[in-house]
């Protein structure tokens, strides 16, 4: 009886959770289908105004081009540079491992607007402001702690005997790492880099900072949208957000499922 009653107070507390979380999706898409020219709740009838007004506006889809561009190019190399670090922090015997662990991660706790501070007057002297390299190189910064925290610790739950068997069948190490090693491990890689694109695809504070005033990514210009009208169409693009980090978790979801593991 207590492990029954247990459970069904965790499912509760979760259900109360997962209702907080969720409130403002309830929220934010019925507002998007509003036909006033003013966010509104509840909304007064139905339109679909607002997603072909985000479809015709060149600012808003230059904006959804330059994020899904510098998402794109900041997995790219986010995941290799984390991996690698990864491996080397799990794998490696170097001396101040952990002192260059705390580095690697410091992007996580150091607040995104110092860093945005301290990016921009490296930038400015470098004439990088404005570039989309400079963006894609101060966001991947930003996003290879994750995935070092997630490739280590299924590096660090990895069966290593299935790499020693493969190098005592004549295997060299790097072809055992290949070969047998990031192939098991490659569902956790595939993870981090569906939350680096998200993640990336959603910054807003270093966008804001160093891309100058010419270019929005979309989360910027969602920003600006929120300062000076408050119309429907910042609700809508939420909403494709959301069903964009749906389809994100339910892809990575499908192609894991079917990935080899070599975790124990």
């Amino acid at each position: 009886m207590s492990g029954a009653r247990s459970s069904l107070g965790l499912v509760f507390f979760g259900g109360l959770v997962l209702a907080f979380l969720m409130a403002h999706v309830l929220v934010i898409v019925p507002m998007s289908f509003s036909p006033s020219k003013f966010l509104e709740f509840p909304p007064r009838g139905f339109s679909l105004r607002w997603y072909g007004e985000y479809w015709r506006t060149e600012s808003w889809t230059d904006s959804t081009l330059l994020s899904a561009k510098v998402a794109a190019l900041t997995v790219l190399a986010a995941v290799p540079v984390g991996t690698l670090a990864a491996l080397v922090l799990v794998r490696g015997r170097i001396p101040g491992k952990r002192i260059l662990h705390a580095l690697i991660v410091a992007p996580l706790i150091v607040p995104a607007i110092v860093l945005a501070i301290a990016t921009y007057g490296v930038y400015a002297k470098l004439r990088l402001i404005g570039t989309t390299v400079g963006l894609v190189l101060a966001q991947t910064v930003l996003h290879v702690p994750y995935v070092v925290l997630i490739v280590s610790a299924a590096l660090t739950r990895f069966d290593r005997s299935l790499e020693l068997a493969a190098m005592n069948l004549g295997a060299s190490r790097f072809v055992a790492l290949g070969r047998v090693t990031f192939p098991l491990v490659s569902p956790a890689i595939m993870a981090s880099a569906v939350l680096t694109f998200v993640l990336s695809f959603d910054e807003l504070v270093v966008s804001m900072f160093l891309l100058g005033t010419r270019r929005h990514t979309l989360p910027v210009q969602m920003f600006a949208e929120l300062n000076f009208s408050l119309t429907p169409v910042v609700a809508a693009v939420s909403s494709l957000l959301v069903v964009l980090a749906l389809v994100a978790v339910l892809c990575w979801s499908l192609v894991s499922r079917d990935a080899p593991t070599g975790a124990r």
